[in-house]
């Protein structure tokens, strides 16, 4: 993303420590301006420049037909429930620069929406039914006197070479998975067709 908006990059030498104690050093930076698409609000943060920030996130598509959103929420990613790249993490010192007061709740068993300058976010607590599946958590030391936000660089994924039955495993997932109105995440369980009869 750097790249692709000509950000001019200084030299850095920062250490990044993540959850399980995972370090990873970064070596650029660069200053950007963030816009409100909905507002004249912006910000002017500087950044640590990393090849990927976390995986995709979500990590499955949401299903949000009966969730009936009002029409005023202005949301800041429209495409929140599909899966897809960071492309900027913002350092917590701005969460109160960037937050305004509303806060919707549609029923129990769905996510919280937060207004902010950048349109409203979405949010949800961690349940034992998310921690059954693959959760993502974002929790990061930076190891600099700066407050710096990250920035993603493109990066070329590598093909790993995974096994077909780990492949067809995941396609059984991808395809028989949905979440219920109450939230709660439903698979199919698979079954061998190569099993012979039991006696």
């Amino acid at each position: 993303m750097a790249n692709k908006l000509g950000l001019q990059k200084e030299e850095a030498n920062i250490s990044i420590t993540g959850i399980s104690n995972i370090k990873s050093n970064v070596r650029h930076k660069a200053w950007i301006r963030v816009f409100s698409r909905y507002s004249s609000f912006k910000i002017e943060l500087n950044c640590l420049v990393s090849r990927k920030i976390i995986g995709i996130l979500p990590t499955f598509e949401i299903d949000i037909a009966s969730w009936n959103i009002p029409s005023g929420i202005l949301l800041a990613d429209p495409t929140f429930y599909k899966p897809g790249q960071v492309d900027l993490l913002i350092g917590m010192e701005w969460f109160n620069d960037l937050m305004k007061p509303g806060r919707v709740k549609l029923s129990e068993n769905l996510p919280i929406f937060l207004d902010s300058h950048f349109g409203w976010l979405v949010g949800e607590k961690i349940t034992d039914e998310l921690i059954s599946g693959s959760v993502a958590f974002s929790h990061t030391a930076i190891s600099s006197s700066d407050q710096l936000s990250f920035w993603k660089l493109e990066s070329v994924d590598i093909e790993q070479s995974v096994p077909s039955e780990a492949e067809e495993c995941e396609a059984h997932f991808q395809s028989s998975f949905r979440r219920t109105s109450e939230g709660r995440c439903v698979v199919q369980l698979p079954l061998r067709e190569t099993c012979k009869q039991l006696s």
